[in-house]
């Protein structure tokens, strides 16, 4: 990273930060942090506990595209058995959202 890369990447480091303090249920937030820090820093670790936090949201704020997200970067790191449990998240998810639409349909 160049140095002025380097700057912005911790500013947006900083607004994602806050930006999840303010809406710790913002799944979407937590992905694209998430995906900064494994693709930008190379901080596997770190965005696997920022993909963790944004998979721990409740339920109606769950975003199938993170789980998405989680198991292509898995799966390119070699982990196919967790990439793998990841994509069946994301459709579990996406099922129990079509669940609540169909719900709140006939009501």
């Amino acid at each position: 990273m160049t140095r002025h890369e380097l700057k912005d990447f911790r500013a947006a480091r900083r607004l994602y930060e806050q930006a999840t303090t303010y809406c710790p249920r913002n799944a979407p937030l937590w992905m694209e942090w998430a995906m900064l820090e494994w693709d930008a820093a190379g901080n596997a670790g770190r965005a696997r506990q920022l993909f963790q936090a944004g998979a721990e949201v409740p339920p109606s704020y769950q975003h199938p595209p993170l789980y998405q997200a989680w198991a292509e970067r898995e799966a390119a790191s070699g982990d196919v058995a967790r990439a793998q449990q990841l994509t069946q998240a994301a459709y579990e998810v996406a099922k129990a959202a079509q669940q609540r639409v169909r719900g709140a349909q006939r009501a």
